[in-house]
């Protein structure tokens, strides 16, 4: 987190985003967070928070990733330094440096496996 970053609270039923010294206290173990952000290689390689979203649940239990592929090997993906294990999902015309998107889960042995195929963003921001 920056100084610059964001806070938004689905729990509180307002759309305003305030500065993160409001409200970081208010966090509890057990909140679900969506958080936008950025891989800053050219300050160390760290993940900056741009804006963080406090979720009303926690859904499926499935977790939500859109970032650049770092690695593929045979039977995982990495990405922002998570490996993520195939579990019979494809992640084929996925190539290191794409933007991709996927969802995955935490096993109960605590390795990370996809639950859905691994879709390659076009990259038109426009």
């Amino acid at each position: 987190m920056t100084g610059n970053t964001l806070i938004d609270d689905d729990d509180d039923g307002s759309d305003d985003r305030r500065s993160r010294n409001q409200d970081l206290q208010s966090f509890q173990v057990g909140d679900y967070l969506e958080i936008e952000g950025r891989q800053r290689s050219s300050d160390g390689g760290f993940l900056e928070a741009m804006v963080i979203e406090r979720e009303d649940d926690g859904g499926d239990g499935n977790f939500e990733i859109e970032a650049r592929v770092s690695a593929i090997g045979a039977d995982s993906i990495t990405i922002m330094n998570l490996d993520v294990l195939r579990n019979n999902f494809s992640f084929s015309g996925a190539e290191v440096g794409d933007e991709v998107e996927f969802e995955y889960r935490v096993t109960t042995g605590g390795e990370y496996e996809l639950t859905t195929n691994v879709e390659v963003e076009d990259g038109d921001e426009s």
